[in-house]
C-alpha cells in the first residue's frame, strides 16, 4: 500500500513539474507588455467580489410565495438525502471562496445596506432582486457583498413604505394606487368577464426591468392572465383594452433601483404613529393568512384577506383611481368590496385582537430594520435568477472587460507611440546641436502619466466602479489621441527657404560648421 501511495505521489510531483516547465516556456515566449497587460487584468479577477458567504442558520425567509411555487424552499421529509437541489447550488454557491466576505444573519442586520437592482419575472411570479452589503465596509454598494436575494415586489414595497413612514410621519402617504400591490378584483364596466389586476414588473423581453406596471388576469389568484390580443409592449405602453374601456397599466411608484440604503432609519419622526393609514404588518398577516368576516355593528359584513389587507391604502379617500389625464385613458377601478376592505378600520380591529402589542412581537418602533423583513420573506437568488439581471452597474461582464481591454491597448499603443516620437525628436536634436526648447512633455513625464493613468484605472476596477472607469479610460484615450494630433499634425515647423537644396534649412547649425 505504501509502495502504491508512493508511486502515484511521484506521478503528481511529476506531472506538477512538466506543468510548471510549460508554464514557465510559455511566458518566456510571451511579449513583455503583453504579460504586463494580463497581469494588470488579472487582479479584475483575483480583486472582486466573488460570491460571499451566507450562513444561514434560520430559513424563515422560505414563507415566501417565491420558495412555495419553486417547490424547493421546504425540504422533503421522505427525500434520501434530505436535501433540494435549491439547497444544493445555494450551499455549494456559499463556499465558493472561504476568503471572501461572511457574514451570519443571527448577528443582525444594523450593520447592513440593501440595494434594488431591477424587477424580474422568474418563477411565475414577480420579483425585486435586491442585495445586501456590510455598511462597515462598503462605501455606497460597492464591495463586501453579502449576497443576492428576491422577494415579492408585495413584501418589498410594503417595507420600503413602512420605512418611509418611519421617517416622514404624518406627512407621509401612501400612493392611491398601492392597493394594486394585492390582487384585488377590478370594476369591469360594460364587460360580462371578471378581471382582476395587480402590480408586478414591467413587461419586457429580458424579463427583467426597473419599473413596475399594473397586470390584469382572469382569476382571484392573479395566475391566469387575461389576453385582449395586444401585446406586451402594447400592454406597457398603452394599457389594456377591456370591451369599449382602456385600464391604464402605470403605476405611480416604484423601489429606488440602484440606490444604497440603509435599513435602519437614522431617525425616527416623532408624528409616527403605526395606527395611521400606512403601516403594513407583515408579520401579523402571514400569522392570520386565510380570510375572515369581520361584523359591523351596523349588521353589515364585509371580508378581507388578512395575507394581503393591512391597513387603509386609499389614503387619498378615491381608492385606485385616478385623473384620466394622467393615463391617457379611463381607468377602471377596484370593485367596491376590495376598497372597502381597504376603508375599514384594520388597525382598530387589530389593536382589539393584540392590545399592547408593540410595533412587533420582538421589536420596538426603534429596533425597526427594513432588511430583516425584507429577508425573511425573501429567497436567495440562484444562478438562473442572478443571470437575469442586465442592470447591475457594480459587476464586471464579460463585453465590460473586453471595451476596458480594448481601450487600455490603444491607451498603451498611442502612450508608446508619442514617446518613441519624443525620444526620436531628443535624439535628432543631439545630433544637429539643436538645444532649443521642444514643445510638448518630456518623455520621462509621459511615461510617469502612463502609469498614474494605468494606476487609476486598475483602482478604479478593482472597487468595481464600472461605468466610472470606462468613462475614465474612454476620456484618457481621447485626450491622448488628441495630443498624438497635435505632435504629429500640428507641430511647429522652420521654414524652408524655396529653391534651396534640402540640405540648406533657415538656421540650420550645420551651416557654421560648413562655412569653416
Amino acid at each position: 500500500m505504501d509502495t502504491a501511495d508512493d508511486s502515484d505521489h511521484n506521478r503528481m510531483r511529476r506531472t506538477c513539474a512538466r506543468q510548471k516547465r510549460r508554464s514557465i516556456s510559455w511566458r518566456r515566449r510571451m511579449p513583455l507588455g503583453y504579460a504586463s497587460f494580463m497581469v494588470i487584468f488579472s487582479l479584475f479577477y483575483l480583486g472582486g467580489d466573488a460570491p460571499a458567504t451566507l450562513v444561514a442558520a434560520n430559513d424563515d425567509f422560505y414563507t415566501d410565495d417565491y420558495a412555495l411555487n419553486n417547490g424547493d424552499g421546504q425540504q422533503s421529509s421522505n427525500a434520501d438525502d434530505g436535501t433540494s437541489s435549491y439547497q444544493k447550488e445555494k450551499a455549494q454557491y456559499e463556499n465558493i471562496d472561504d476568503d471572501k466576505f461572511h457574514w451570519n444573519q443571527n448577528i443582525g442586520f444594523d450593520g447592513v445596506s440593501i440595494m434594488p437592482l431591477s424587477c424580474i419575472n422568474y418563477n411565475n411570479g414577480h420579483m425585486i432582486k435586491f442585495q445586501l452589503y456590510d455598511s462597515n465596509q462598503s462605501y455606497q454598494c460597492h464591495f463586501a457583498e453579502i449576497s443576492t436575494f428576491v422577494v415579492s415586489v408585495a413584501h418589498y414595497m410594503r417595507a420600503y413604505f413602512n420605512y418611509q413612514a418611519l421617517v416622514d410621519g404624518q406627512s407621509f402617504a401612501l400612493p392611491s394606487d398601492a392597493a394594486y400591490l394585492n390582487c384585488v378584483q377590478l370594476e369591469s364596466g360594460n364587460s360580462a368577464s371578471v378581471l382582476y389586476g395587480k402590480i408586478g414588473c414591467m413587461e419586457r423581453e429580458t424579463y427583467t426591468s426597473t419599473k413596475l406596471q399594473l397586470h390584469v388576469y382572469t382569476d382571484a389568484q392573479c395566475s391566469q392572465p387575461y389576453d385582449d390580443g395586444q401585446s406586451s409592449r402594447k400592454h406597457a405602453a398603452k394599457g389594456f383594452i377591456v370591451g369599449n374601456n382602456i385600464i391604464s397599466s402605470k403605476i405611480s411608484f416604484r423601489p429606488p433601483f440602484y440606490s444604497c440604503l440603509t435599513c435602519s432609519p437614522d431617525q425616527v419622526s416623532e408624528s409616527f404613529n403605526k395606527q395611521t393609514e400606512n403601516w403594513y404588518d407583515d408579520d401579523y398577516i402571514a400569522d392570520n393568512s386565510q380570510k375572515r368576516d369581520q361584523e359591523g355593528d351596523n349588521g353589515s359584513s364585509t371580508a378581507y384577506e388578512d395575507k394581503y389587507y393591512s391597513n387603509k391604502d386609499d389614503v387619498s379617500g378615491d381608492g385606485a383611481a385616478v385623473d384620466d389625464d394622467y393615463y391617457g385613458g379611463r381607468l377602471l377601478t377596484t370593485s367596491k368590496e376590495d376598497l372597502q376592505s381597504y376603508r375599514d378600520t384594520f388597525w382598530n380591529e387589530y389593536e382589539r385582537i393584540v392590545e399592547k402589542r408593540s410595533l412587533y412581537d420582538n421589536y420596538d418602533v426603534g429596533e425597526w430594520n427594513m432588511c430583516q423583513r425584507i429577508y425573511k420573506y425573501g429567497v436567495w437568488c440562484d444562478e438562473e435568477c442572478r443571470s437575469l439581471d442586465f442592470f447591475r452597474t457594480d459587476e464586471w461582464s464579460t463585453s465590460d472587460i473586453a471595451l476596458l481591454a480594448i481601450m487600455c491597448t490603444f491607451l498603451t499603443g498611442m502612450m508608446v507611440l508619442i514617446v518613441a516620437k519624443r525620444l526620436k525628436a531628443q535624439h535628432k536634436a543631439r545630433i544637429y546641436g539643436d538645444f532649443e526648447p521642444m514643445p510638448g512633455l518630456p518623455p520621462f513625464a509621459m511615461a510617469v502619466i502612463f502609469l498614474v493613468t494605468i494606476t487609476a484605472v486598475v483602482i478604479l476596477a478593482k472597487f468595481k466602479f464600472v461605468n466610472e472607469t470606462l468613462v475614465f479610460a474612454v476620456a484618457t484615450c481621447i485626450l491622448l489621441f488628441i495630443y498624438m494630433l497635435k505632435l504629429t499634425l500640428f507641430e511647429s515647423r522652420r521654414p524652408v527657404i524655396l529653391a534651396t537644396p534640402r540640405h540648406e534649412i533657415f538656421g540650420n547649425p550645420l551651416d557654421d560648421h560648413l562655412m569653416t
